[in-house]
């Protein structure tokens, strides 16, 4: 969710103060140090919050693509990453695979578990 929050509002239309990964172990990187704030949920948290969460960031990301000025889309676009810069797109695409890489984990911890 975190995750989401910090790769594709940034990349599309710059920082914003409330989104955070500094529990991701990249608390000391410099472009870390530009997305700070509280995560919607932690793991304490009851179900329902942590499901309300999951569902407004993964509400807001398809809005934030829609809203994104058209430059965030050129091959000159970029935005902060691990070590360096990365592309807009090309970090939007990883970041959609990734997610669906850990959707079909899930997935599959649900079947053995019924």
């Amino acid at each position: 969710m975190d995750w989401t929050r910090a790769t594709i509002q940034p990349g599309l239309s710059g920082l914003n103060p409330s989104h955070t990964l500094s529990y991701l172990g990249f608390e000391q990187a410099s472009w870390v140090q530009a997305v700070y704030g509280p995560s919607l949920a932690s793991e304490p948290d009851t179900s329902a919050t942590i499901l309300n969460a999951l569902h407004s960031v993964f509400d807001a990301a398809p809005n934030a693509l829609h809203h994104a000025p058209a430059e965030r889309f050129s091959d000159e676009a970029s935005q902060p990453a691990l070590k360096k810069p990365r592309g807009v797109v090309d970090s939007l695409s990883y970041h959609l695979r990734h997610t669906a890489y850990h959707r079909g984990q899930v997935a599959l911890v649900l079947k053995e578990f019924p």
